[in-house]
């Protein structure tokens, strides 16, 4: 849904509503209830933030790519 998507992005949450089809997908075969599927969507959404912080960081320390 565009509106959904669009209201994700103003909320900052890009990773999701990238991701949005996957986890519903997800959710509709694990037989997740709105709890768990909001679960997922919020770890997911933390593990990108960090994977992107940590490599935000990598760059500005400029580590080499590959240690």
């Amino acid at each position: 849904n565009n509106n959904t998507e669009i209201m994700l992005k103003k909320l900052y949450l890009y990773h999701t509503s990238r991701h949005l089809p996957e986890f519903i997908q997800e959710a509709v075969k694990e037989n997740l209830n709105y709890g768990a599927f909001l679960k997922l969507l919020l770890e997911n959404e933390l593990a990108s933030r960090h994977k992107n912080t940590v490599a935000r960081r990598i760059r500005k320390a400029r580590f080499p790519a590959t240690i």
